[in-house]
């Protein structure tokens, strides 16, 4: 390895070398990676041993950080040891080199006040939650000005994220007046970005990230440092990164370490506050929780008087004993015995971290019970490990809680006889994916089943046989449910499988498959005979509310019946891929016309002739339980009851009560085609109701749910209270300079 350091490389004017470069070149023979679960772990180990000598009492700052987020705190570590290796080979003074560490070590610290789902957000950030993760950089200032005393770290952290143009705005400086250590920790932080896999994309070569530094020198970096990074990067191994890490281990001292914090280094060997141990002392006999303290070593230390109660062992038998998690029968909550190498106090002796699980010990009966055990490990100021504590809390009583609360929650939202969810679970986790599915434009999709002449059961074979087809059906159920579906008893021997995720297709192939596997399974309380059921399968539909897509389920599930039996029917169109949208233009509302007291109006273009429009409107008002107040063959005027539209918050939430009118007509073209065109208004029922938040809210859910029953393929929209006319000529100079809808991007 060619490396050309010079000859000050890491030590200030004076200092010996061979102490340094001794121990330098035998630990580049022994460097080779090795697959080996021990050798991983004294990696970890070493971290944690150079964040503690580097920053001293501020090393807790970085261990929550890798607490919240491990790839940022790695990162940290990587940019710490990569600039601090650049520094050196620089020839930075020996200060500059300190300075430059600490602040690579802190300079994502700000990261603690981002949501976690940001941290792990895999895609594009929007607006705003790049607006919220700018603001890391400030709060990461706020919290080491609060502890940091060393003004050349704080300026190094203050300016890291300036632009060496000046066009970040958040940041004053510019060009050379940027400390040169900010700018060197810009130019390193991109470039371990670049290179390293990150959630929202892998990393970019060696190279590439290069030629980006590169590209955005004399912008966003000083030029001449990134001349100077590169040059580093083709011309020296990574290893001096692990000897400068090394060198931290070796030479720094807890004093040094701290000397950039305010705080107080207790003399050794001074005299301890009495007062204060004889508290801590008190405290830890008469605490209610079982307390445990372990060196280092592993050996028992501290024993209180409720860890005797929790386990039955008296403190005198098990101090000075090697412990193990065999001792008090140690198991995980679900009652298997830990292995040592799952021995949650070595794991945090090892780690330095804390953590918190629900075991089970065995106590002083020699019953096991459940606990919920507080696991910290004990490090002094200078980041030596010292052990850890293990804190016992009696959970039995909260176990015993949890498994009556999961009991009446069966009992609740389960049937007894089938164990599929009941009608009351079926209704909730229906509002629920609805609401979601209109949410995410994702499909969604429903299937109502009924055993076909489930009377005759009960006639022939008495009611126990027909508890018995209704145990077997619903088997058939749970087995066709997949993860995130519904499966549930509607009443009966109706059932009903909500199927998330799962467009209509899908959906009417898995209620063959239940319904061929129900007709091929012999029932023995039957003699032998098979059971058969017939199937109703709709899709999430706009405008659709839990009510309607059930209602249009059952309308398929009454057709499935009267057609024989046996059977599948689908109804209803689904979701239309393609989006449709408003063609009405500025000047075309200049000459409408107005409606007074309307909502929403709309006119709505079908490719199905008129006899059509009105089978579809049949099922539009049977599904959305629609009172006919007016009808004619140029119109026809529906009620809608403010309890059917399922937007209401509460159960005692009654909704505004809504009249729309439809007036179809057929037309043709120029080409000598053959549609309907239908003019809708939607208004509210009492004139007191038009001011009502959700009421323009309803109707312009009513009106997309009619466009999807009636397949409509072109609309025009406007606004409250305009009265929607034949195309003018107006609309058709429009359509003829109208743009295509521009692409989104994706």
């Amino acid at each position: 390895m060619d490396t050309d350091l010079p000859a000050n490389f890491g030590v200030d004017p004076g200092e010996s070398t061979d102490h340094r470069f001794g121990a330098l070149q035998q630990l580049l023979l022994s460097t080779e990676e090795v697959d080996d679960d021990a050798l991983v772990a004294a990696a970890l180990e070493q971290q944690n041993q150079l964040v503690q000598v580097r920053l001293g009492v501020a090393s807790s700052l970085f261990t929550a950080l890798k607490a919240k987020h491990p790839p940022t705190a790695a990162h940290s570590l990587r940019v710490a040891t990569s600039i601090s290796t650049w520094a050196a080979i620089r020839g930075n003074s020996h200060s500059e080199r300190d300075e430059l560490e600490v602040a690579a070590l802190l300079h994502d610290i700000g990261k603690l006040a981002v949501p976690d789902y940001l941290l792990a957000k895999p895609g594009k950030l929007n607006d705003e939650e790049l607006a919220l993760m700018d603001e890391h950089h400030a709060a990461g200032v706020e919290i080491i000005e609060h502890c940091c005393s060393d003004a050349g770290i704080m300026a190094v952290i203050r300016h890291a994220g300036a632009w060496f143009d000046g066009s970040k705005r958040a940041y004053p400086l510019c060009g050379d007046d940027i400390p040169r250590g900010a700018r060197m920790l810009a130019i390193v932080d991109a470039f371990d970005s670049m290179t390293t896999d990150q959630v929202y994309r892998r990393a970019r070569s060696k190279d590439r990230a290069l030629a980006e530094l590169f590209a955005y020198a004399g912008t966003q970096f000083d030029p001449e440092l990134v001349s100077d990074f590169c040059t580093f990067q083709m011309r020296f191994s990574n290893k001096l990164q692990h000897d400068v890490a090394q060198q931290w281990l070796r030479d720094l001292s807890p004093n040094q370490s701290n000397s950039h914090w305010d705080h107080v280094i207790p003399q050794r060997g001074a005299r301890p506050n009495q007062l204060l141990n004889l508290f801590h002392e008190n405290l830890f006999r008469n605490v209610h929780d079982g307390l445990i303290y372990v060196g280092a070593d592993m050996k028992i230390l501290r024993w209180n008087h409720a860890a005797e109660t929790l386990t039955g062992l008296s403190s005198e038998s098990v101090l000075n004993r090697t412990w193990s998690p065999k001792l008090v029968g140690m198991g995980d909550a679900s009652g298997r015995f830990l292995p040592e190498r799952e021995d949650p106090l070595a794991v945090a002796i090892y780690s330095g971290l804390q953590s918190v699980l629900r075991l089970t010990i065995r106590d002083a009966q020699g019953e096991y019970s459940a606990i919920t055990a507080h696991i910290s490990p004990v490090i002094t100021e200078d980041g030596v490990g010292r052990g850890a504590t293990l804190q016992l809390c009696d959970a039995s009583g909260i176990q015993r809680l949890e498994e009556q609360l999961r009991s009446l929650h069966v009992k609740a939202t389960r049937d007894p006889l089938t164990s599929l969810a009941n009608r009351a679970e079926l209704d909730r986790s229906l509002h629920e994916m609805v609401r979601k599915h209109n949410t995410s434009n994702r499909p969604c999709s429903l299937i109502i089943c009924d055993i076909d002449f489930f009377k005759r059961i009960n006639d022939n074979y008495g009611h126990q046989a027909g508890d018995d087809a209704l145990v077997s059906f619903a088997s058939h159920l749970k087995r066709h449910a997949l993860p995130g579906d519904v499966a549930a008893r509607y009443g009966g021997e109706e059932f009903v499988l909500v199927c998330g995720h799962c467009d209509m297709k899908t959906a009417a192939q898995r209620a063959e498959a239940i319904r061929q596997e129900v007709a091929s399974t012999a029932q023995p309380s039957l003699g032998g005979k098979n059971l058969t059921a017939s199937f109703g399968v709709t899709e999430l539909q706009a405008g659709d509310t839990p009510e309607s897509m059930l209602n249009r389920a059952d309308r398929a599930l009454l057709q499935a019946k009267e057609l024989g039996r046996n059977m599948v029917i689908q109804l209803g169109s689904g979701r239309d891929d393609t989006e449709k949208r408003e063609r009405r233009s500025w000047w075309s509302n200049i000459f409408a016309h107005r409606s007074p007291g309307a909502l929403v109006e709309r006119t709505m273009t079908t490719r199905a002739p008129l006899k059509m429009v009105w089978e579809k409107m049949r099922g539009f008002l049977t599904d959305h339980v629609a009172e006919v107040i007016d009808t004619s063959e140029q119109q026809l005027t529906l009620a809608f009851d403010g309890d059917t539209f399922g937007l209401a918050r509460r159960t005692t939430d009654r909704g505004a009560a809504l009249v729309m009118t439809i007036r179809p007509r057929e037309q043709q073209d120029d080409r000598g085609m053959t549609s309907t065109v239908i003019e809708v208004s939607v208004a509210p029922r009492r004139s007191r109701d038009r001011r009502r938040s959700d009421a323009l809210q309803r109707a312009r859910q009513l009106m997309a749910s009619l466009q999807s029953y009636l397949m409509v393929h072109d609309f025009s929209e406007g606004v409250v209270g305009e009265e929607k006319q034949a195309p003018t000529i107006w609309d058709r100079l429009a359509a003829k300079f109208k743009k295509p809808p521009a692409d989104d991007g994706r």
